[in-house]
């Protein structure tokens, strides 16, 4: 098609050129051949365009062809899964009708024979687990397709967002994820180490593994330094620290050591729910919260007496610390931080903040036998002294 409009151009330019020189009139014939000259080139620059773009389109749906071949690489066919669902739920529903309608007949005409009652009860069950069966297979499947469309072209995704946007819980979607992978619907499929994201791709799940250990590192190394930068608790403590010099369970009196272990555990877990959160504040507040939990339970390897009046911290203080921080770090990752997630997790944080201050309160009350025992020995010794002369009733002076 360019190539005829050239030809026009030039056939133009020479009947032109042509008419000028019969006419001897050459004026207007540079003017002429100027504006053919231009108007081929116009003709040029617009084809050139239009096969960079043809070139520029072809290359580009040769682009999403290999994108979408690519993509469907990494996933199975879920037909297999659709099919073998639908038969087991069709056929047990079938079987489930046919005894139920048995049992009910055999009972109509009073054929109390309990040997076929239990016959027809036993393949009723039977029916019944294969329709949920079946069920549940169609179900994966339905969700399989949303899992994909989530993911889309990328090669991970998090739980977090899975679950954001297929209507699940963590664990129902990571309990999905590894059916799938098992039955080869993701081919490449692995969970993290976290279990947080979804990698569709072994390379997908190197990098992610390599981000999250170095995510670690880093919540580590930061803890550590709010750790070294704390400010110990106001009030008595003993020397142990839950950084420096941590009570002993093996060393601690027998009756006091069941309390001890439990009180560990739940340290233990204080430790790896603050090393997953990423808000400097909150887990200073955890910081805060594990060193006194860690100074009352090494005054009571020290002192089993106080064991029984750390009941409400066992069995309320401790757990309901873990189950709160293990909530906000559910918060934490959602990657839609939505009004009520951001309203839970300032309820969380406030939470936080109330429970340092009954920690430390408990610390005080175990520490109030012991501040009395001494209150009376400085009040009796003051006595003696004053007897004795050396001192006035009114303080501790010595007298001249």
């Amino acid at each position: 098609m360019a190539d005829n409009g050239d030809k026009d151009v030039f056939q133009s330019l020479g009947s032109m050129v042509q008419d000028a020189i019969d006419s001897r009139e050459f004026a207007e014939l540079r003017t002429m051949v100027e504006r053919t000259a231009a108007a081929a080139g116009e003709g040029v620059r617009k084809a050139q365009e239009a096969v960079a773009t043809s070139m520029t389109e072809a290359r580009r749906k040769e682009e999403e062809r290999v994108a979408r071949e690519r993509v469907a690489a990494r996933y199975g066919s879920a037909a297999g899964l659709r099919v073998t669902g639908a038969v087991a739920a069709f056929l047990g529903a079938m079987f489930a009708i046919t005894f139920v309608l048995g049992i009910l007949g055999a009972l109509a005409l009073r054929l109390m024979d309990m040997g076929l009652v239990a016959i027809l009860a036993v393949f009723l069950f039977l029916s019944v687990g294969l329709l949920r069966g079946g069920v549940d297979r169609l179900s994966l499947a339905r969700r399989f397709d949303a899992y994909r469309r989530v993911i889309g072209s990328r090669e991970a995704c998090t739980v977090a967002e899975l679950c954001h946007q297929v209507g699940r819980k963590a664990d129902a979607v990571r309990a999905d994820a590894r059916r799938l992978i098992v039955k080869g619907l993701l081919r490449e499929g692995r969970l993290s180490s976290s279990g947080r994201t979804l990698a569709v791709t072994e390379t997908a799940f190197a990098a992610v593994e390599e981000q999250e250990r170095a995510a670690a590192e880093a919540r580590r190394a930061s803890r550590a330094q709010r750790v070294e930068a704390k400010v110990e608790p106001v009030g008595p403590a003993p020397a142990a620290d839950a950084g420096d010099a941590p009570f002993s369970v093996d060393d601690a009196p027998e009756e006091v050591r069941p309390l001890l272990r439990r009180g560990a555990a739940y340290l233990s877990e204080l430790d790896e729910a603050n090393a997953a959160i990423d808000d400097d504040a909150v887990s200073a507040k955890v910081d805060r919260i594990q060193c006194v939990a860690t100074n009352i339970l090494a005054y009571a390897s020290e002192h089993p007496e106080v064991a029984d009046d750390l009941e409400r911290f066992m069995n309320y203080y401790l757990p309901i610390t873990v189950k709160l921080l293990k909530a906000y770090d559910d918060l934490e990752e959602q990657p839609v931080q939505g009004v009520n997630i951001s309203t839970s997790r300032k309820e969380i944080e406030g939470t936080l903040d109330t429970l340092a201050v009954a920690y430390e309160r408990l610390l005080d009350t175990i520490f109030r036998d012991m501040t009395w025992d001494v209150s009376a020995d400085i009040s009796v010794l003051n006595d003696v002294l004053a007897q004795e002369g050396l001192i006035d009733r009114g303080g501790p002076a010595a007298k001249d």
